[in-house]
């Protein structure tokens, strides 16, 4: 990917480029923030290191993120895996919060106390596709979403998507479990 850099970096100025003229389009209507979607992450670690990182894609977050609050919009980030790698920098590039976490690879209280963002995640896979959770586990899994609560800023979501019915009456069983 990066054995050309001017190449890349020409590529990746024309996707700022459309994101933007997105992003001025997202700022006309009522909406409250823009999720920036970029997986860069396996289970176990990203897909490049670091100084890659901060050469070629830090900058370019900076500047959509300073966009997107120019229209007081909040700047979400997203991307599937293990991103622990790149954490602090994100942070630093201004993102709001950070959405759709995966727990299964990411330790989301640690996640949330290195950076102070807003974590969006807690209900993976396995949550939304069981009909239900032994006592011992739905306790555990409780404490860990109390103790994201009261660690910052955290909205209890699906981390992996709804797809069916049946994902959707799992989700609010899930919520109605957190409001007890």
């Amino acid at each position: 990917l990066f054995l050309n850099p001017p190449e890349i970096m020409d590529k990746l100025e024309a996707e700022v480029e459309v994101l933007s003229s997105e992003i001025l389009r997202l700022g006309c209507l009522n909406c409250d923030a823009v999720l920036l979607a970029d997986d860069m992450a396996y289970q176990r670690g990203t897909y490049i290191g670091l100084t890659h990182f901060e050469i070629f894609l830090a900058p370019l977050y900076r500047r959509l993120v300073a966009l997107i609050h120019q229209h007081q919009l909040l700047a979400l980030f997203h991307s599937d895996g293990n991103w622990t790698l790149f954490a602090e920098e994100l942070a630093q590039c201004g993102f709001d919060g950070f959405a759709a976490v995966q727990s299964e690879c990411m330790d989301l209280p640690s996640l949330q106390k290195k950076t102070g963002k807003t974590l969006m995640a807690g209900m993976e896979f396995s949550h939304l596709a069981s009909p239900g959770l032994e006592p011992a586990e739905r306790n555990a899994w409780l404490q860990w979403i109390h103790q994201l609560t009261s660690g910052g800023r955290f909205i209890l979501s699906s981390s992996c998507g709804i797809s069916s019915k049946q994902d959707i009456e799992n989700l609010m069983r899930l919520y109605a479990w957190v409001d007890q």
